[in-house]
């Protein structure tokens, strides 16, 4: 009786081994932003044209790396791809003075739930930055010139004034019976790395009592 030869079985093997490789070079292809199979940043979700293009919560693996440090975050998949991160701890701060100086870092550690790495990696990926900050007023002050805003640690590279624009300014008749509110915009194409902001430092003179600073969302493209 003749034996069958193993030529069959190989080719059953090669088969199988040929389909898993290519539903796993799809997966990177195509990453769907599920915790199984996540995106290196929120543009690879807008660019995947077997998704919808919905706005909404991801997971992104900006260094894909180990599976512990994912990251569950915004992506505004309409604007073409916004990887959006939020202050996880709180997103609005009582700043006090400290050493005769209004300084954020002073109270507060700025948290936005992902390691270094992976914010060095997003910086890497990305070619634009913006986020709102929004700042309470008892009195008239001078902008830019009283505010100081600064990056993640241990860089802390200062956002520089031709970065911010003045969305709404209520200051010049603010009080502490009746604050006032300052809104700013930055918003950067040269050096993404001053964003998220971690520090906001104010010098002026004219604020006496403690101020309340809400960071927005820091959007990466």
């Amino acid at each position: 009786m003749m034996q069958k030869g193993p030529d069959k079985f190989y080719r059953a093997v090669a088969g199988e081994f040929l389909i898993y490789m290519s539903k796993e070079i799809d997966k990177i292809k195509y990453p769907s932003g599920t915790k199984e199979n996540p995106a290196t940043n929120c543009k690879e979700i807008s660019d995947n044209d077997k998704l919808p293009r919905r706005d909404g919560f991801y997971w992104i693996d900006p260094n894909r790396g180990c599976a512990w440090d994912e990251i569950y975050t915004f992506c505004n998949v309409t604007s073409g791809g916004h990887t959006c991160l939020d202050v996880k701890n709180f997103n609005r701060f009582s700043v006090l003075p400290h050493q005769k100086r209004f300084r954020l870092s002073s109270q507060y550690k700025i948290n936005y739930g992902l390691t270094d790495p992976q914010i060095n990696f997003i910086h890497l990926l990305s070619a634009s930055a913006q986020q709102q900050i929004s700042i309470t007023c008892t009195s008239p002050v001078n902008f830019p010139g009283d505010f100081k805003f600064f990056g993640p640690m241990p860089k802390k590279l200062r956002v520089e004034a031709e970065d911010m624009q003045v969305v709404y300014n209520s200051c010049a008749f603010a009080s502490r019976n009746a604050p006032g509110k300052l809104l700013i915009q930055v918003s950067t194409d040269e050096d993404v790395r001053v964003l998220p902001v971690h520090d906001v430092l104010y010098t002026g003179n004219s604020q006496k009592v403690p101020f309340d600073v809400e960071l927005g969302r820091a959007c990466f493209l």
